[in-house]
């Protein structure tokens, strides 16, 4: 199983900026299932080339 600082950093590594991370778990107590959302959004390109015409 992935931790969530596993993904964490998977998605650093990949280009992204996590904003935040929720856990979601079902709302009975008897059903174990429980799912985690990042927020996560890509890294701004800054670029010192002027782009060409």
């Amino acid at each position: 199983m992935l931790s969530p600082e596993l993904w964490e950093d998977l998605l650093v590594d990949h280009g992204f900026v996590v904003e935040q991370l929720e856990t979601l778990n079902a709302p009975e107590d008897d059903n174990p299932v429980s799912c985690r959302l990042f927020h996560a959004r890509r890294r701004a390109r800054v670029t010192s080339r002027p782009r060409a015409t």
